[in-house]
């Protein structure tokens, strides 16, 4: 313990005074737990690596959409302010927030509205920051076999050159 540390005591509890199922069974216990943790960081990566993904913008955040490029004006989108980036976004692109009638909806972005839910999900906000994270490997995209159809590459046949004389 933290106070037999302290005062320069020996721990009571060595290797030696556990029976070997208890062992057994503290190492599979850990074992677990790190299993959880590796699990865990996973899928924090693959929500960071979504939002990462979401970042990319097309518009400037002004004149036009921030995501869709949709311009504004008096007969064209009207613009809504997110309520954390003060950017522009459009009807289709915001994200509203606290539906009640008493209070006025806060618009959000896409990408800020993604990063409130990470912050959710990930339990960041009792931590009061993102917690370590993995980001998984991608797998490589294996095309579906379809069966009593073997696939045959023909070679591409060119046309002869024509020559001029041979007319």
């Amino acid at each position: 313990s933290y106070k037999s540390v302290q005062s320069g005591l020996k721990p009571t509890c060595t290797r030696e005074s556990f029976a070997k199922h208890e062992i057994d069974k503290i190492e599979e216990v850990i074992k677990k737990h790190n299993e959880l943790v590796q699990l865990e960081e996973e899928r924090i990566g693959k929500l960071m690596e979504r939002f990462e993904n979401m970042k990319c913008s097309q518009g400037d955040g002004y004149k036009t959409c921030l995501f869709c490029n949709a311009s504004f004006g008096f007969l064209k989108a009207k613009p809504f302010r997110c309520h954390m980036c003060q950017r522009n976004v459009c009807s289709k692109c915001k994200v509203e927030t606290e539906k009640r009638q008493i209070v006025l909806p806060k618009i959000l972005c896409r990408v800020c509205s993604e990063y409130r839910e990470i912050w959710k999900k990930s339990n960041a906000w009792f931590f009061h920051a993102i917690p370590k994270y993995v980001i998984p490997p991608k797998l490589p995209k294996q095309l579906p076999k379809l069966k009593n159809s073997p696939v045959q590459k023909k070679p591409i046949e060119r046309p002869n050159k024509v020559n001029s004389e041979s007319f």
